[in-house]
């Protein structure tokens, strides 16, 4: 086993030989593909994580702004909302379905996601000097 440069033998601490495994696994040679791969959807799960406590907050500001308004500024911050919303939805589908044709299905979401990351941001940044201002 030890002239072979890409698999490594794992021992347990009697020194019994497990498993034979690719080297990139437990820090033993290079990255593997399977742990790419995990990075990049834990990544993109992380991701998601913060973009949904940002809509929360978002969801927060837009319930303050909606209860100080008067019945016409409701009526224009919920007639707001609902246009950004299918607007939203229309833009992550054509980047969703962009990044299908060029790439796998980890990217497909993060173009998906990216998209509303970024309306999240944009949302949570005006509603946020809105408020602040007091009008």
């Amino acid at each position: 086993m030890a002239g072979n440069p890409i698999l490594a033998e794992v021992s347990d601490k009697f020194g019994a030989r497990m498993i034979r495994m690719p080297v990139g696994f437990y820090g033993l040679g290079q990255t593997s593909d399977l742990m790419r791969t995990w990075n990049a959807w834990y990544s993109l799960s992380m991701q998601a994580a913060r973009l949904a406590w940002d809509a929360q907050a978002v969801v927060a500001l837009r319930c303050m702004q909606i209860a100080r308004e008067n019945a016409r500024g409701r009526q224009s911050e919920t007639h707001r909302m609902l246009t950004e919303k299918m607007a939203a939805l229309t833009e992550a589908q054509a980047a969703a379905g962009t990044a299908a044709i060029r790439g796998s299905s980890h990217r497909v979401a993060k173009k998906a996601l990216g998209v509303y990351k970024k309306r999240v941001r944009h949302n949570k940044l005006r509603l946020t000097r809105k408020l602040g201002r007091g009008s």
